[in-house]
């Protein structure tokens, strides 16, 4: 015989209506205590109980989906590879689908959203004038809206890699390497990421006490190459002896420019990239990087969607932030093991 939702309420000694709300995360539920809802999705786990979709999205007027929104271009397709396997597990979780959504034309994927009648949103986008016009679209259609880089937008929050301290994490673990010849590599700042990054590098020098060379640096839309070359093509006293890199096929790039010239890695420049992406094991160097725990972000971006944080532990900046950490790898060399 199937369960019903009198067989849960029974056993976890409230209403049918308590029930109902809890299992189809209705906005109500929230005001249910955390131990009631907790205990109820266990009751109804341990029975097995199937609820029918079909029938609660006809009555109800929503379905069981997350609308996902991200930028579709080849560049940017690496955001959502490292992301959704994470994002799809904590909406399955929550017994809750996953639609993506292109960010080309984010009126007509408003009216897609709406048409599916997708009450939660995502948004992957990182283009600026692009979140802003999906929060204008949000609250118009009074749609709940997390955005999973950068930062908040008005009322609607955001869940991201703390990227300052990130920065100074990696110059920190360079410099505790004994590199203090330390350069910066990047492809411009027209976004937050870009600029945070930058930023944490500059503060991880400052706190290490050493100097910023801005000769090191290497910040540019167009090909870093040229550039790289010509840093590494100093003397061996005078050229960066480690590069920290904004992105992790930056690093690889410059693992390229170094191998071509003939020198030897990584005694010669120490690398540390950024994502920890599947690449680093496959360079010819494997590759150290900053992690940026993509599981933890996902599963704590759709907690807040979902509302399961109260506003009062919400950031000021209604940012949260999520640190990361360092996947060493052989890429970077111990110059201190060699001073003794």
């Amino acid at each position: 015989m199937a369960v019903t939702l009198n067989d849960i309420a029974r056993l976890a000694n409230v209403d049918k209506s308590t029930v109902s709300m809890t299992l189809r995360n209705h906005p109500n539920a929230r005001n249910l205590r955390r131990e009631t809802r907790e205990k109820i999705r266990k009751i109804a786990g341990e029975l097995g109980y199937c609820s029918n979709e079909n029938a609660i999205s006809l009555r109800t007027g929503n379905v069981k989906l997350i609308a996902l929104i991200a930028d579709d271009s080849p560049e940017s397709n690496t955001l959502l590879y490292f992301n959704i396997p994470g994002i799809i597990r904590a909406a399955s979780e929550r017994g809750y689908g996953v639609k993506i959504f292109t960010d080309c034309n984010i009126e007509e994927t408003f009216r897609k959203i709406n048409a599916d009648r997708i009450s939660y949103v995502l948004s992957l986008s990182i283009n600026e004038a692009k979140r802003q016009e999906t929060a204008l679209f949000a609250e118009k259609m009074s749609l709940d809206l997390v955005y999973f880089f950068e930062h908040a937008h008005g009322k609607y929050p955001s869940v991201n890699v703390d990227n300052i301290r990130a920065g100074v994490d990696a110059v920190k673990y360079l410099v505790s390497k004994g590199h203090s010849r330390i350069g910066f590599v990047a492809t411009g700042n027209n976004f937050q990421y870009q600029r945070d990054r930058y930023e944490g590098f500059c503060n991880g020098l400052k706190e290490c006490e050493l100097p910023l060379n801005q000769t090191f640096v290497v910040n540019k839309k167009e090909d870093i190459s040229s550039d790289v070359e010509k840093l590494l093509s100093l003397p061996a006293e005078e050229r960066p002896t480690a590069f920290f890199c904004s992105t992790d096929s930056l690093a690889l790039k410059v693992q390229h420019c170094a191998l071509k010239m003939g020198l030897k890695l990584p005694e010669d420049l120490s690398l540390v990239g950024f994502s920890n992406s599947i690449v680093c094991s496959m360079a010819s160097v494997p590759l150290t990087s900053m992690d940026e725990n993509f599981d933890e972000r996902a599963f704590l971006a759709i907690k807040v969607l979902f509302k399961e944080i109260g506003e009062e532990n919400y950031p000021s900046d209604r940012t949260f932030m999520v640190s990361s950490r360092i996947a060493e790898r052989e890429s970077v060399y111990d110059l201190k093991n060699i001073l003794k």
